[in-house]
């Protein structure tokens, strides 16, 4: 072989490759259950990218998947009760995120909803619930104080995140 086609061959092998690294860069797939967040150079999509293959620019542009599923996450919450006990309270909340506010949760609380919006709305509304009633009232009636507890949470969290329910696993008195 000449160095002439030597050199060709070695284009068109450089040339195949760079291909097929744009065609990869350039392709996303949001899984089942999931939105995708599009952000351009720093700058987020006002929409959100349904399930499924699509196109994106190529090195510029990221696609973030956020879960539209309902989540399960656990949570302590430490309280007062009205006569000055402390509280321990292992709970599990349940909670997705509706399709609407997708792009505004990646926005505003980007990481992880949960630790940044869900448990300290979940934990300050425990503990005005619990601060009205003695330790007693608290461990007989567990369930008034998930339902009144549930009330505030979803009131101060709003549209933004639907909380599905909160379930007390367990109250610790010391």
């Amino acid at each position: 072989m000449s160095p002439q086609a030597i050199a060709r061959l070695v284009g068109v092998a450089i040339l195949i490759f760079v291909v097929i690294i744009m065609a990869s860069s350039g392709t996303y797939v949001v899984q089942p259950g999931h939105r995708g967040v599009e952000v351009t150079m720093g700058k987020v999509s006002t929409t959100f990218k349904p399930e499924g293959f699509g196109l994106k620019a190529p090195f510029i542009t990221a696609i973030y998947p956020l879960s539209i599923r309902q989540q399960t996450a656990e949570d302590k919450a430490e309280c007062y009760s009205a006569d000055l006990q402390q509280i321990v309270m292992q709970l599990r909340v349940l909670f997705r995120i509706p399709e609407s506010s997708v792009v505004k949760l990646f926005q505003g609380y980007g990481g992880d909803v949960f630790e940044s919006l869900v448990s300290p709305r979940v934990q300050e509304a425990l503990k005005e619930v619990t601060a009205l009633q003695s330790a007693e009232q608290i461990v007989k009636n567990r369930d008034q104080i998930k339902t009144r507890a549930l009330e505030l949470a979803r009131k101060k969290i709003g549209t933004l995140l639907v909380v599905e329910d909160i379930v007390i696993e367990n109250i610790a008195l010391s």
